[in-house]
């Protein structure tokens, strides 16, 4: 990375070795007070999953180190069709240097000052230079708001309609279902009804009495000597 870099300025090849130097403290750092002669809590013990990704990252950045042989470059470069830059020896002794002293701060900074950045003016500095509240207030909380906003558009216009419908549904159904309850048990009820009126008037003509019998011949002899004569 730094023989990219001053390929294109020696400023920006002492801003990556510096960048190598801050990154070299911070991991020394971390795995100083994590597994140093200090970190005997039993309750911090690292669990599987860590052990197994602190493991791939180690063996990441072995495996990065392999592009530093010439045989590598010279086969990584075959393949792409890109020549590696051929760093100048400044910068490959620059970038051990800033490292080993990266490394040699990190470790003198967590066993002399452990809590460095826990409080006073480097606490600012610990937390990113404010990084995560300008991330927190400039787009956590504005898509937070926004997916709020959505999700109130999506209960009562998307959800609100499908609930609407469905309860319009329900009042038609209960409608109907009054309706053809009463036609349904309307008709069979009326009939029989019907046929019992119909019942109870044939039994009035049944008393008993010959004459009443005679008569009821008579006047159905009639009835149909006029339905003979008007069919002529």
């Amino acid at each position: 990375m730094v023989a990219a870099a001053g390929h294109f300025s020696p400023w920006l090849a002492f801003a990556v070795m510096l960048a190598g130097a801050l990154s070299a403290a911070y991991a020394m750092r971390f795995v100083y007070s994590v597994y140093g002669p200090g970190a005997d809590d039993i309750a911090a013990t690292s669990r599987t999953t860590e052990t197994i990704a602190i493991g791939l990252l180690a063996t990441a950045s072995l495996a990065l180190a392999l592009l530093w042989v010439p045989v590598i470059q010279q086969a990584l470069g075959g393949w792409f069709a890109t020549p590696f830059p051929a760093p100048p020896a400044w910068e490959t002794i620059g970038s051990l240097l800033a490292v080993g002293v990266g490394l040699y701060a990190g470790l003198l900074i967590a066993r002399q000052h452990p809590a460095l950045g826990a409080s006073g003016a480097l606490a600012s500095c610990a937390d990113w230079l404010g990084l995560p509240f300008a991330i927190d207030r400039l787009i956590g909380r504005p898509i937070q708001a926004l997916a709020q906003r959505c999700a109130g558009f999506d209960d009562a216009i998307i959800d609100g309609a499908v609930r609407r419908i469905g309860a319009g549904g329900l009042f038609t159904a209960r409608v109907a279902y009054r309706g053809l309850d009463r036609l349904a048990d309307g008709l069979p009820e009326g009939a029989n009804r019907w046929f019992a009126l119909s019942g109870d008037d044939s039994r009035r003509f049944q008393t008993g009495l010959s004459h009443h019998y005679l008569a009821f011949m008579a006047a159905g002899a009639v009835v149909l000597a006029i339905i003979l004569f008007v069919g002529r």
